[in-house]
């Protein structure tokens, strides 16, 4: 197996921007973390692609890279990290695409006329808590939460202090609340 001290040396080659320790690190270590991301993954071409990538970050980042006493443990580490990150965005990937088909299921006659009925309830009865504000806090919501205005910005517009424009707000969400249960 390849010695401790050559991949030491030739890590620190790489540290120093010399492409050929980065060539000689992989020929002397390419198997052996190959070997190893099968080992993890079961997938010879997923493992083969990790360790060409981390081959390629490390390049990237030659600049920064730490001081590693053991170079082939770092690097099993590595490989092992890259593997989880894999499987953990390759899960995240399927559960997207699972909850974008949930979404994208065509609704059935009813569930439509249901999801039309519901939001037409709704805006029925906003239109209804909204009639319930004062004309200020209408101004305030509609600054606030249309017009995405900061409690400075809103005062300064509605010569105000910040306090009393931030109780407005706060009172008129307290109606809408109410009345939207």
């Amino acid at each position: 197996m390849e010695s401790k001290t050559d991949c030491k040396m030739q890590w620190n080659g790489i540290k120093e921007g010399n492409i050929s320790s980065l060539f000689r690190l992989y020929e002397l270590l390419f198997t052996h973390l190959l070997n190893f991301g099968i080992k993890y993954s079961a997938d010879v071409d997923l493992s083969r692609d990790l360790v060409n990538e981390m081959f390629m970050e490390i390049w990237d980042k030659h600049h920064t890279l730490p001081e590693v006493e053991n170079v082939q443990s770092y690097l099993l580490s590595y490989v092992k990290r890259k593997v989880a990150r894999h499987y953990y965005h390759d899960e995240l990937r399927q559960k997207a695409i699972h909850t974008q088909q949930d979404e994208l299921h065509e609704l059935s006659y009813e569930e439509f006329i249901v999801n039309i009925q519901s939001e037409q309830h709704l805006r029925s009865r906003l239109k209804t808590a909204l009639q319930k504000l004062t004309p200020k806090q209408k101004e305030l919501v509609q600054l606030k939460f249309f017009d995405d205005l900061s409690y400075v910005e809103i005062a300064e517009r509605a010569s105000l202090t910040v306090k009393t424009a931030y109780n407005t707000i706060y009172d008129a969400l307290k109606i809408l609340k109410k009345e939207m249960k």
